[in-house]
């Protein structure tokens, strides 16, 4: 992982554990190669955050010891369109953030589906985490700081200026913001988006996913290789 080289570009790693948490080793190489603006937020793996079981201690191990072995700003719960509302549903739910609270890492829940749509804002509220929607489309709910995810829409899979322009809008009024941009055109967006709101590398977060390529020597090399990731910021 070219760390160095992509912290010259963004500023959050979101670092995705489906396929296994990060060694010891890797993990030390990610803090000592991070430059110090970089943040790290530790995605929660899908079997976890399906909700189809009530969670034990032993499912988020791994997600609370990376997160605090990167000292990880974020912890992002993801629940897929599977999870409805429900009392079982908020149980679980309830059960899994009081486990991934325990790292003392900030958790942004980012529901799907009719989740997201049913009294979504109350119950992250209830939960104190929280609730990350996609900025170019929804309102976000008040407060300091918002995390949250632009998809990209129509042919290429690319992000729209009128998309990163209305995300714009909506975030100007939060002193954080930490926005993940998904789409080919991923880094210029994230670029757009920090110019449009005057925030500069390192005052919030802008980032991608735990996979880079080799190093480049250029810029605009560099630009065209993170073109192909999912960028934040």
């Amino acid at each position: 992982m070219a760390i160095a080289r992509y912290g010259k570009h963004l500023d959050l790693l979101e670092v995705r554990l489906d396929n296994g948490a990060p060694r010891k080793r890797t993990i030390e190489t990610m803090k000592s190669e991070s430059p110090p603006h970089l943040v790290f937020a530790v995605v929660v793996p899908k079997a976890v955050s399906a909700l189809d079981t009530d969670a034990t201690e032993a499912d988020v191990q791994s997600t609370v010891d990376t997160a605090r072995a990167l000292e990880a700003r974020w912890i992002v719960l993801r629940t897929p369109p599977t999870a409805r509302p429900g009392a079982r549903t908020r149980a679980r739910l309830t059960k899994l953030v009081e486990l991934l609270r325990a790292s003392g890492v900030a958790v942004a829940w980012e529901p799907t589906g009719l989740l997201a749509e049913a009294e979504a804002e109350e119950l992250a509220a209830s939960l104190e985490v929280t609730l990350a929607r996609d900025p170019a489309r929804d309102d976000l709910p008040e407060g300091a700081v918002a995390y949250g995810r632009i998809s990209s829409l129509g042919t290429g899979g690319r992000v729209r200026g009128s998309a990163i322009e209305r995300a714009a809008d909506r975030l100007a009024a939060f002193e954080e913001a930490y926005i993940v941009i998904e789409g080919d055109n991923a880094l210029r967006a994230a670029k757009e988006l920090r110019n449009l709101l005057g925030a500069p590398l390192g005052s919030n977060g802008s980032g991608g996913e735990d996979e880079l390529e080799d190093d480049e020597d250029e810029d605009d090399e560099d630009e065209d290789d993170f073109e192909d990731e999912d960028e934040e910021s």
